[in-house]
């Protein structure tokens, strides 16, 4: 994985070096007396040699996410209504101990998740 990592990031380094250097040099950056033509293509290559760049990326991806499983239950899992559900659940003894309720404070937490369509 690492491998793939290096791989797909050196490309970019190298590309995002050569045109940084050949901004700052200006129209002698864009010369022949640079050679910075020749150090873009090098780069270019090099993001192609061993693989595309976007094949180490998939497979550092595919690597990362191996030992994850999908979320259970419906996607989002974190919505702002079980958010609120989570909250309230948290504040209800320290509301008991109060003997206040949500609605005395104007809050109105939906506990119950939207109806679907």
């Amino acid at each position: 994985m690492m491998i793939s990592a290096v791989k797909a990031a050196m490309a970019k380094v190298a590309q995002e070096v050569t045109l940084r250097a050949l901004h700052l040099h200006g129209s002698v950056g864009l010369s022949n007396e640079m050679q910075f033509g020749r150090h873009l293509a090098i780069a270019l290559h090099e993001g192609v040699a061993d693989g595309v760049t976007e094949l180490h990326l998939a497979n550092v991806a595919r690597q990362l996410l191996r030992d994850h499983a999908p979320a259970q239950g419906n996607f989002p899992t974190d919505t702002l209504f079980r958010r609120k559900a989570w909250a309230a659940k948290q504040l209800q003894p320290l509301l008991d101990e109060c003997g206040v309720t949500l609605d005395e404070g104007r809050a109105s937490p939906v506990l119950q998740p939207p109806a679907e369509r």
